[in-house]
């Protein structure tokens, strides 16, 4: 590939065939308006085709293992910097992620280049936000609100995706803190910037999260809930933000409260276990800390 500059990248991982699939197509049918490199991490010896047309370009890194999706997002990062691509702005879509032709119609006109933002996502096929909250358009976020950050909502400069670098490749799925990944990244782009600024006239789509969790056996539940909680709690103690780890060990305990008292007995098993996990890793984060400073 030519070393040239972009509108836009996309960085993605290939997990399930039918999902990247259906975020390639949306892609492809709805842009016509800006230069897009979408480059696709394929693990295990998955492959998707190579594409081009006029104004967008999808590249494959093939590996024949399977990443953890910072290792696998990182290898993305390295690609670009080597062949010395640029662009305007990178997203991190994931796989099961969609866009729809107002996206890349109001991007010129909403991006700034060098400005970091923050967009919305709605459940698929829905008008209900996937992530909810109460900013008003313009609004500055900080890496106190960290969260607010996810890899689907986050529009980053390419100044500042060059100063932050790799994901922690600690952090994310396919590691022993299975979260925080987004939340870490998003918190040392605030670092090396003036921090994200909220705009909703730019959306995509993801999956409702409920629908996924109503698929769950209480084993997965576990999982879920556990690789969540580990991954947030350690990355805001990384980043010695202890009041809100403590708050996200209170959630958790609350949740697990709720739920029994509602009689939703999967639910209350995954947040009580949850809890404990979390409030060990706070726990001992703060103790390694005093450690250091004594």
């Amino acid at each position: 590939m030519e070393s040239k500059k972009y509108d836009l990248i996309f960085i993605t991982t290939f997990v399930v065939n039918d999902l990247v699939e259906n975020l390639v197509s949306s892609i492809i049918e709805s842009n016509t308006k800006v230069n897009l490199l979408l480059l696709v991490v394929c693990q295990n010896g998955n492959l998707i085709d190579d594409w081009n047309s006029e104004n967008i370009s999808v590249k494959t890194l093939s590996v024949s293992f399977m990443l953890s999706l910072s290792s696998a997002r990182n290898l993305a990062i390295r690609y670009i910097l080597e062949n010395n691509i640029e662009a305007s702005h990178v997203m991190f879509p994931d796989d099961d992620s969609t866009f729809d032709y107002s996206f890349f119609d109001r991007y010129h006109s909403c991006a700034s280049e060098g400005v970091n933002y923050i967009v919305d996502i709605y459940c698929t096929n829905t008008n209900v936000l996937f992530k909810k909250h109460k900013f008003i358009f313009g609004k500055t976020l900080s890496y106190l609100d960290w969260g607010a950050a996810c890899s689907v909502n986050m529009l980053i400069s390419f100044d500042t995706f060059l100063k932050v670098g790799f994901f922690d490749e600690k952090l994310g799925v396919g590691t022993h803190y299975g979260a925080g990944e987004d939340n870490d990244y998003f918190i040392r782009s605030c670092y090396s910037s003036n921090g994200f600024i909220y705009n909703d006239s730019l959306y995509n789509y993801h999956p409702a999260s409920k629908w996924k969790y109503k698929q769950c056996s209480v084993k997965q539940l576990v999982v879920r809930f556990n690789n969540y909680g580990k991954g947030v709690v350690y990355c805001l103690c990384k980043h010695h933000l202890y009041y809100d780890a403590f708050i996200v060990c209170m959630r958790a305990l609350g949740g697990g409260i709720k739920s029994l008292l509602l009689l939703k007995i999967n639910y209350s098993i995954a947040y009580f276990n949850s809890s404990i996990s979390r409030f060990s890793i706070l726990i001992s984060s703060v103790l390694r800390c005093k450690k250091k400073n004594a």
